[in-house]
């Protein structure tokens, strides 16, 4: 007797629905194949899901990936890390593409193992082309821009703190203020300030203010009204609307 609400069903349901177009009815069906947390299926589902959505939901595309790579072993895992490096790719991200290639050389299935291994070499061709082709700044700062949409916050800084070295005009400031509110967003504000005021006193008509601003706040938090009303006059003058507006009437409360 056939369970029609078993994970299997659930998952040979939703790669008929995907391979005859019904792509809304795959997805839905996959997902509760996914959602069964079944140790076999569920990874498969994953995978397939995360296939079917690539290019219409990105977001959705990776998380799948993601869990069929922890739980899907070297075989569907690494098939999975191939195709969450292809969608890196695609969208430009070239280091997290990198990462997810050289989890797939492991993968179990040779041909994808192959795949991967051509595929990294290429990449690692195609950024060091791409990098050479910029500037000392724009190339950390890109640099940078990878890593940090690569979860890896630590290589970032290094690469934005190079980036600052420079002192290009435009890339310096940009870096100071990117770098400095990640640090604040993961609550490391003494590590976040050095960067912040680098890009205030850059003087730089957009990321001296939105460096001020997130300088403010960490300044207030601390209890430094007096410097927090300093910056706060500068962040007037931030480029969102709202947020000089926010700035202003905390000012006026200081």
């Amino acid at each position: 007797m056939i369970d029609f609400g078993s994970p299997r069903h659930l998952l040979d349901m939703g790669l008929r629905l995907a391979a005859s177009g019904d792509v809304p009815g795959a997805q839905n069906v996959l997902v509760k194949a996914v959602e069964s947390a079944d140790p076999e299926i569920a990874p498969q589902a994953a995978n397939a899901l995360g296939r079917l959505v690539a290019d219409s939901d990105p977001a959705m595309a990776e998380g799948a990936f993601k869990f069929a790579i922890e739980f899907g072993g070297q075989y569907h895992g690494g098939q999975a890390a191939f195709a969450l490096a292809s969608l890196y790719r695609q969208h430009g991200e070239l280091t997290g593409a990198a990462q997810m290639f050289e989890v797939a050389t492991h993968c179990s299935d040779e041909e994808t193992a192959t795949l991967a291994r051509e595929a990294l070499k290429s990449l690692g061709d195609a950024q060091a082309e791409l990098l050479a082709g910029m500037g000392a700044a724009e190339a950390a700062f890109t640099e940078g821009l990878h890593l940090q949409a690569a979860g890896d916050l630590s290589g970032a800084a290094v690469a934005f703190e190079r980036c600052m070295a420079t002192g290009d005009a435009e890339f310096a400031p940009y870096a100071g203020c990117t770098l400095g509110a990640a640090m604040a967003t993961e609550g490391a504000y003494d590590t976040a300030k050095a960067p912040l005021w680098f890009a205030v006193r850059s003087g730089h008509d957009v990321y001296a203010p939105v460096s001020a601003y997130v300088l403010a706040e960490i300044l207030l938090e601390e209890g430094d009204r007096a410097g927090a009303r300093e910056l706060l006059q500068l962040a007037t003058r931030h480029p969102d609307p709202d947020t000089a507006r926010r700035a202003t009437a905390i000012l006026a409360s200081l």
